[in-house]
């Protein structure tokens, strides 16, 4: 899309630096779009000016305002300096915009502006400020889409992981925490602190998941299990989106699971650090998903791995197809003359993928974590199907 090209300036074979007082007389460059002085071969700097008033009125109506079918027609054209408006694709053009190009091209260069004066001419400041709020909806749009990956593989994750994201999480400063309040948010739109069910649904509205996965995904991010997504949840979901988790924090996670330094994570760790009153066979059961040696307990490279070159290429793909599906909602959105969602206000993005299958636990995965004084009895009589 032309939102994502690049545009390279180049051809700066004639520029040349210049004193402030200085007058230059080598008439060079392209005749069209020299300015009179240029000809004349007495000029200074508000010649560029003059060229950038007829690019832009050759940008906005396809055509040159000194045309000629000889170069002596042209340069005659150019030194009287008349040029008109005529023509279709001028009746569509604003006001503003003919009145920017008619201030640049004055033939005596004293009534020209300068180039920071023509800056802050009206058409160019519109288009500014319109440009600014693009760029920030870009921008915007690109984060929640690396977000919405973090939460969809988060859903995917072993649950000690998800136990070690929200330890890194509670322990995140400001800066790590970047863009990810202000999501947090724009998503709780009834400013209550949590995220409903519903609020979660609207703000992914834009990616195509079916009400079946994002109750799945809900479900997996709520990890206190009280309905709602809390801050520190949502943190723990999302932390990934705001880069690389460094392993010095990784370690700082380890090592607070592992209380009692012995360099291993056991049951008792877990038992310690996530309350008394769990039953043993969901502790033993986090740590079967990670024991690979089947020595009933976690070293740090088993919990080192929990980061592998695998899980960064599956949140890579997630992010992907995530962007490439929101797209594509927002082309039907567009062609149809809807509004859509939170999304639908950032625009932009990105690749051709294919949509990613989408894995993750059970629903009610990670219920129990840092929740140790609610629904004990139903708890210990009930633990959640994993």
């Amino acid at each position: 899309s032309y939102e994502s090209e690049e545009i390279k300036i180049i051809d700066f074979g004639l520029s040349k630096k210049y004193a402030q007082s200085e007058r230059l007389h080598d008439a060079v460059g392209t005749v069209y779009t020299m300015a009179p002085e240029v000809i004349m071969g007495n000029y200074a700097e508000k010649v560029d000016v003059w060229s950038i008033g007829v690019i832009a009125f050759m940008l906005l109506s396809s055509s040159l305002p000194f045309y000629g079918k000889t170069r002596q027609h042209v340069i005659r054209r150019v030194v009287k300096g008349r040029y008109s408006f005529e023509g279709y694709r001028w009746n569509t053009t604003s006001l503003a915009a003919k009145q920017f190009i008619h201030k640049l091209l004055k033939l005596n260069p004293a009534d020209r502006p300068t180039a920071i004066q023509v800056l802050d001419l009206p058409w160019l400041q519109q288009n500014v400020e319109h440009m600014h709020k693009r760029s920030r909806r870009m921008s915007e749009c690109l984060a929640f889409d690396r977000v919405q990956a973090s939460i969809q593989s988060f859903a995917g994750y072993r649950r000690l992981k998800k136990l070690a994201l929200l330890v890194i999480a509670h322990k995140s400063t400001d800066e790590e925490i970047g863009f990810l309040r202000q999501i947090f948010r724009q998503i709780d739109t009834s400013k209550d602190s949590g995220i409903s069910i519903n609020e979660f649904k609207e703000a992914l509205a834009d990616y195509q998941y079916s009400d079946v996965e994002l109750e799945h995904m809900f479900h997996a991010i709520d990890i206190y299990g009280t309905g709602e997504i809390h801050y520190s949840e949502f943190l723990a979901a999302t932390m990934e989106a705001h880069g690389q988790i460094e392993e010095e924090r990784i370690a700082e996670a380890f090592d607070l699971i592992d209380a009692d330094d012995s360099g291993f994570i056991t049951v008792a760790n877990l038992k310690d650090f996530l309350g008394k009153q769990l039953p043993d066979a969901y502790l033993n059961a986090i740590i079967d998903e990670v024991d690979v040696d089947h020595d009933h307990c976690i070293s740090y490279e088993e919990f080192l791995a929990l980061w592998d070159e695998a899980e960064d290429m599956k949140l890579r793909e997630n992010y992907l197809c995530g962007a490439k599906r929101r797209q594509e909602s927002m082309d039907a959105m567009s062609s149809s003359g809807s509004s859509g969602s939170l999304s639908e206000e950032m625009t932009e993005s990105v690749s051709a993928l294919s949509r990613g299958s989408m894995t993750s636990n059970e629903l009610g995965g990670g219920m129990y974590f840092f929740d140790v004084e609610k629904q004990k009895s139903v708890r210990l009589s009930q633990p959640p199907q994993q």
